[in-house]
């Protein structure tokens, strides 16, 4: 089963019209007319036979067009027409989880500090570019709620916050079914596990040599970054052994490139969505 909601696309074959069909049928003589026709009704009936797009999640929202990680970019991801936003996640001073990149304010914000030796109210404060304010993953999960994307929640203080209290914020806001949570610890993993079994998990593996690690946890995903897919795409291969799905981190890959990562992952994390959107829906194979 796919990790999220995945819109599947048919065929060359079963897109063909009436006009196209005569010209297949004399490219070969392996198919009679009656037997093409058989092939493509099965597969415009069983889209699983079909090849699936790969998912197209917005890195942090926007990191050009809006300032990342805030509303205003997950809204310009949701208009591109990205199937999720990445958003990142640590915890503030108080415990308040709010969505930011960086161990400190000062790139993203105005301020100065770590995120983790502030409050709530202070991050509040603080303007994330273009009058924003850094969101709150409360913030974040309930306009998610109310918009078709899903949610990619990167988890960056993954050894700081804990799974029940990530548990009881997706489940308060009822978006169990649009939320995959990613993790860069194996522990947090194997807690959101025991707690909510029906929860999506990606591991964002550390490093390769971690796989069996998070694997041996039941994850539904693993991320890796796209250079070590293509150093060594025997890594694809194992993940999908597992049972797990493969997700690309390209951050500015563009072109041949880009789509490399796509024609081969179940889901890529971009800074490009809408060129990435484009090629997933043109590629369907999943070789390096």
């Amino acid at each position: 089963m796919p990790v999220l909601f995945r819109r599947h696309r048919l065929s060359h074959f079963s897109r063909m019209d009436p006009v196209s069909e005569p010209k297949m049928v004399a490219m070969t003589d392996r198919f009679c007319r009656s037997q093409l026709r058989l092939l493509l009704t099965v597969l415009a009936l069983i889209p699983s036979l079909a090849a699936a797009e790969a998912l197209v999640a917005a890195h942090r929202g926007s990191v050009s067009q809006a300032p990342e990680n805030t509303l205003a970019a997950f809204r310009w991801a949701e208009g591109v027409g990205a199937d999720l936003v990445e958003a990142d996640l640590r915890i503030g001073a108080d415990g308040s989880l709010v969505v930011i990149h960086d161990v400190s304010v000062d790139r993203t914000t105005n301020g100065r500090g770590k995120v983790s030796d502030l409050s709530l109210g202070t991050l509040k404060d603080l303007d994330a570019g273009g009058g924003q304010p850094i969101p709150t993953m409360a913030e974040v999960l309930a306009f998610v709620r109310t918009s078709d994307l899903q949610l990619l929640l990167d988890v960056k203080d993954s050894e700081r916050i804990d799974a029940q209290t990530l548990v009881s914020a997706i489940k308060g806001q009822g978006v169990q079914q649009q939320v995959l949570i990613g993790s860069r610890s194996a522990r947090l993993v194997g807690a959101l596990k025991t707690s909510a079994p029906e929860l999506k998990v990606l591991a964002m593996i550390p490093d390769v040599d971690s796989l069996d690690e998070f694997i041996a946890r039941d994850v539904d995903a693993v991320r890796l970054w796209a250079r070590w897919a293509r150093k060594d795409p025997a890594l694809v291969d194992a993940v999908r052994r597992a049972g797990a799905e493969v997700w690309l981190t390209t951050g500015n890959l563009k072109g041949k490139s880009l789509e490399r990562a796509v024609r081969v992952a179940d889901g890529v994390i971009t800074n490009r969505p809408g060129e990435a959107l484009y090629l997933s829906q043109q590629h369907a194979p999943r070789a390096l």
